[in-house]
């Protein structure tokens, strides 16, 4: 090893079992990575600079990681390659990650770090997720009238997309306006608001039914201002370009997960041109109380629904369908071309594996003890009387899959299960009506603290990757199986998945966990659609999560919007257009 203010290291590992090299007194600067191999740095105190060097290829689509033991914490970082810079980002925690990054151009480039406080162990690895062609034609970059995370965007022509509601910069506060984009001409412009203000509703295009209906977009529930969930459905009228109030639900609901029906050749189900809203939950919040001369924020109701609904365009009725087994907040909802509704996983009310509240007045507070948590949930027990729970300790993801099969009107429960239990994951239905499963989380994510993270309830976002086939039998001659596939790149959630015309399934974006929070992920991730894995081929120009995308009229074009980025709500869209 050379020994000057310049040190290169080539092929030098450290292993736990073979010991680790100590590099406390080394100058170094400089280390040439190897793909997929890790280098360990004993000894390494906050301050000065570490460049970690590798020679790429363009086409490369490459992912680096850096992380500590010890007490060594907070990361910035800068990736230079020979055109100049490519990343810049920063990490408070103890990890930081460039999930993935496409390289334009063949040469050395270099990621230069500094740790911010402490000491301990640092570790450096990169891999090459994919190579070649990348099957993106163009990403253009748009700018929304506003930021958005919440919204829907749903597409009513060929080249426009209207954005409906959603949070706005602040994040938490529900809008009641909308925009268009024009992906021809790149732009973005206002139109109508809506009658109300919401944010995590649906919205769905009517795509068949009475005449003058077919065109318009049926938005239902969410959460309001005063942060409740609403009862209230609008309908925007695609000739008028404006809002109409709708028929009201049959109860509150928020975060629905909405489905247009298309008929199925040969199929004579009730349900063919009607929009089936599953899933969600039902949240009342309460002004502040004191309780104790302490004072809190509200009371929060927040129970799952199991009933399932559909929304029939013709006689504007939202009528009943029979209820799930269980509630269930974010599953995945799935049209099959042999006629079945299939519910994948999502939350479900449990029984806290930790205690949470102490109950002040029954009929109208609850606390909790825990510090920072002033949230309660009300439900029901098993003696007939309202009991309480702490807020937090709710939504653990499930395995379980039910199934409306529209032909018999019947609702069953799957005898498969997923393999992994999540919740807000993707789900993107490939041609022959086998099922792609992706990403997710254990479980959702509430106001969590750190002492929590033994929890069972604690959300971990998911890697896993799975295919459902409807046509193939169990080991006991039930229908329907999950094969395990792959894992991703890295683990999801609020990711979006789509099928484009190619019959490709493509998982765009999402969120990733770091030490510390979330981190917004800019990896687009492709399917073939037949066998093989998810494989990462290329980047949006900027990281974003809980977003929306928007599979456009030619099915080649994808249509991103808002989100969250690395300094929260955006207010920029990309189109995707992909190859045939």
């Amino acid at each position: 090893m050379l020994r000057s203010t310049y040190v290169v290291i080539f092929l030098v590992f450290c292993t736990w079992s073979v010991g680790c090299m100590d590099f406390a007194n080394e100058p170094i600067v400089r280390v040439l990575l190897t793909p997929s191999k890790t280098i360990t740095q004993a000894n390494v105190s906050a301050g000065g600079e570490m460049t970690l060097s590798a020679v790429l290829k363009s086409d490369q689509v490459v992912q680096y990681r850096i992380w500590s033991l010890g007490n060594l914490a907070g990361i910035e970082a800068t990736l230079r390659g020979p055109k100049g810079l490519i990343w810049e980002g920063s990490s408070l925690g103890t990890e930081l990650r460039i999930n993935a990054v496409r390289i334009a151009h063949s040469g050395q480039h270099d990621l230069t770090l500094s740790w911010i406080q402490g000491s301990g162990v640092a570790n450096y690895r990169y891999r090459i997720l994919s190579e070649g062609a990348s099957p993106l034609v163009s990403k253009m970059q748009i700018e929304l009238q506003q930021a958005r995370i919440g919204h829907k965007a749903v597409a009513i022509s060929e080249s426009e997309v209207l954005i409906i509601g959603g949070s706005d910069e602040d994040g938490t506060t529900p809008t009641a306006s909308t925009e268009i984009v024009n992906t021809e001409e790149g732009s973005s412009s206002p139109s109508a608001d809506m009658e109300e203000s919401r944010t995590h509703h649906s919205a769905t295009r009517i795509e068949d039914g009475p005449a003058g209906r077919i065109g318009d977009v049926f938005v239902a529930g969410g959460i309001g201002p005063q942060g409740d969930a609403l009862l209230t459905t609008e309908i925007f009228d695609h000739e008028t370009g404006t809002f109409v109030g709708g028929p009201l639900m049959i109860e509150q609901r928020a975060f629905i997960q909405a489905l247009y029906v298309a008929g199925v050749s040969g199929s004579e189900s009730f349900l063919n041109g009607k929009i089936v809203m599953v899933g969600g939950e039902r949240t009342l919040n309460r002004p502040q109380f004191e309780a104790n001369g302490q004072q809190y924020k509200y009371i929060e109701v927040d129970e799952n629904s199991p009933e399932l609904y559909y929304y029939d365009p013709a006689s504007d009725l939202i009528q009943s369908l029979p209820s799930m087994a269980q509630g269930r907040l974010l599953p995945s909802v799935s049209y099959l071309p042999n006629g079945w509704l299939v519910i994948m996983g999502g939350g479900v009310d449990s029984t806290p594996s930790a205690p949470g509240c102490d109950v002040d007045d029954e009929s109208i507070n609850c606390y909790c003890k825990s510090q920072g948590f002033h949230l309660c949930t009300q439900y029901l027990g098993e003696d007939g009387k309202d009991g309480f729970i702490n807020y937090t300790f709710k939504d653990r993801a499930t395995n379980t899959v039910e199934i409306y099969d529209t032909n018999t009107a019947n609702l069953f429960q799957l005898n498969s299960k997923m393999h992994r239990a999540r919740l807000g994951h993707s789900a993107a239905v490939l041609p022959g009506g086998r099922v792609l499963v992706a990403g997710g989380s254990t479980a959702a994510r509430r106001s969590f603290k750190k002492n929590e993270k033994h929890l069972a309830e604690y959300p971990r976002a998911v890697d896993s990757v799975e295919l459902f086939d409807p046509n193939m039998n169990d080991s006991s001659g039930n229908p329907g199986v999950f094969y395990l596939l792959a894992p991703l790149a890295f683990p999801r959630e609020q990711h979006q998945s789509v099928v484009t015309k190619s019959g490709k399934a493509i998982i765009i974006g999402g969120l990733h966990e770091i030490p510390g929070g979330l981190s917004a992920i800019a990896a687009i991730g492709i399917y073939p659609g037949s066998e093989g894995a998810v494989t990462e081929v290329d980047v949006m120009k900027h990281a974003r999560g809980g977003m929306a995308a928007t599979l456009m009229f030619d099915r080649l074009s994808v249509l991103v919007t808002g989100g969250i980025g690395a300094t929260g709500p955006m207010d920029s869209a990309e189109l995707l257009t992909f190859t045939e």
